[in-house]
């Protein structure tokens, strides 16, 4: 018992020596429900989860937040938002330490300049700043793109506004899964 609240004391204590610096860093979180699991540590967010970050606007009907592996899953007509691009899907997992995300269903990208890229399955690497999107990819608002033509990949580098790359057939498509399902079923 007395290491429990030895351990619970220093808990308590690095949290209030986190500086106001990292604490501004903190995304702001709501939902209409939010539920912890503290043995899985992991945070379940339910109606209406809305999450905000800097310039950058995310919202779905449903959230879990895995604190320790920095893993997020969304679901339910997940929406971004963030200067000028709107993105939305029916499916997200995120993986933090990974900087990757993949999405799952219904893919639609827009920009501001009118580009648009529908698809089936995408990931896009914070790392190099691209997005591959797979499937029933269709594109419009880009003159390397033809209209009406379907392609199954896609590359799009979202810093540049630019796509890298359009093929009508690959060789090895992805499984057009999430590679890891949300641990909550």
């Amino acid at each position: 018992m007395r290491r429990i609240k030895l351990t619970i004391l220093t808990l308590v204590m690095m949290l209030l020596l986190v500086s106001s610096e990292c604490m501004a860093a903190m995304p702001d979180i709501s939902a209409g429900k939010t539920d912890f699991d503290i043995f899985k540590g992991m945070y379940i967010l339910t109606n209406g989860v809305k999450v905000v970050y800097s310039e950058r606007t995310m919202t779905s009907e449903r959230a879990i937040v895995q604190l320790k592996d920095q893993k997020v899953w969304a679901n339910g007509k997940v929406k971004l938002e963030q200067e000028g691009l709107n993105f939305v899907c029916n499916k997200i997992f995120v993986k933090g330490l990974g900087h990757t995300v993949e999405a799952l269903g219904g893919l639609q990208l827009n920009q501001k300049d009118g580009l648009n890229i529908t698809a089936d399955y995408g990931i896009f690497s914070w790392d190099s700043k691209e997005a591959d999107f797979y499937g029933k990819v269709k594109v419009t608002g880009a003159k390397d793109a033809k209209k009406n033509v379907e392609y199954a990949h896609v590359k799009y580098n979202v810093v540049d506004n630019k796509i890298i790359l359009l093929e009508k057939k690959i060789k090895n498509m992805p499984s057009m899964k999430l590679s890891e399902t949300d641990p909550t079923e």
